[in-house]
């Protein structure tokens, strides 16, 4: 468990960062005109539950509730579902600019 713990913490880190990276980027190259459309709606939704996943944890041992527990399992692999789909989106932002 505190592997899990501590691996699930530094994973959400890292993929903040890299977000926060791909934001700098984007704007930096795009000037003051922010993207839109589904990859970054579907980013702002994978930022929301990078964030959340890990309370959830917190949370479901804290209370020691299996209902809890499941929401934190499911939260984790949509986290990672919607994360995939949504590096596909921007690769397929990318091939379209090329």
């Amino acid at each position: 468990m505190k592997a899990h713990r501590t691996l699930g913490i530094a994973g959400a880190a890292l993929t903040l960062s890299g977000i926060a990276v791909a934001i700098y980027m984007v704007s930096a190259s795009a000037g003051l005109q922010p993207p839109g459309g589904p990859h970054a709606y579907l980013g702002i939704i994978v930022s929301l539950m990078v964030l959340s996943t890990p309370v959830l944890g917190f949370v479901q041992l804290k209370k020691r509730d299996m209902r809890m527990r499941a929401i934190h399992r499911w939260s984790g692999r949509m986290t990672i579902a919607l994360m995939i789909i949504n590096a596909y989106l921007g690769w397929m932002m990318i091939q379209s600019f090329q």
